[in-house]
């Protein structure tokens, strides 16, 4: 079993019809890529590094910014997809109704009201807390790191028990 990454935002669930809290690490790709880079942080944070190639060149980060910049990588995979995606508009910013409106006058309103929203996907809404993220990733491995390694010690002195009875 593998740790448990949690981190939400808003999304738009189009079987629910609303918006709901989303988990980023409900992606296969982003938690294995996370995953896979916070074992290897853990193991020598020190050392760390994640190169990232890009047009201009590579780019290497290193230790915890090395971290960072990997998991945005990996949250990459929900930028700007239309599954991942919500409108996000002020309550209060929609043109008032006028007196005597006709409805064609209705309809172009309220057409511009929906126009005037803002498109957010998930990716956009984890970067600023993207250094909270990682913080919260190291603490979830090396919890479960720990576990891992009590249960181990168990069940060894279970089979050692087993052994000398018999």
């Amino acid at each position: 079993m593998n740790p448990k990454f949690q981190f939400y935002v808003l999304n738009y669930d189009h079987n629910k019809n609303k918006v709901v809290n989303f988990d980023i690490f409900n992606n296969w790709h982003v938690y294995n890529e996370v995953l896979k880079e916070v074992k290897k942080y853990c193991r020598s944070a020190n050392k760390y590094a994640f190169t990232r190639h890009r047009m201009s060149g590579k780019e290497t980060y290193y230790g915890f910014e090395g971290l960072c910049a990997a998991i945005d990588f990996a949250l990459r995979d929900e930028w700007s997809r239309c599954e991942y995606e919500i409108i996000v508009d002020g309550l209060f910013s929609h043109s008032q109704p006028k007196e005597n409106e006709t409805k064609d006058e209705k309809i172009k309103r309220l057409e511009k009201d929906l126009n005037s929203g803002e498109k957010w996907d998930c990716y956009q809404q984890a970067i600023p807390n993207i250094e909270i993220i990682a913080r919260e990733v190291i603490y979830q491995y090396k919890q479960w790191d720990k576990q891992r390694k009590l249960n181990k010690d168990k069940e060894k002195l279970n089979e050692e028990k087993i052994i000398k009875t018999n």
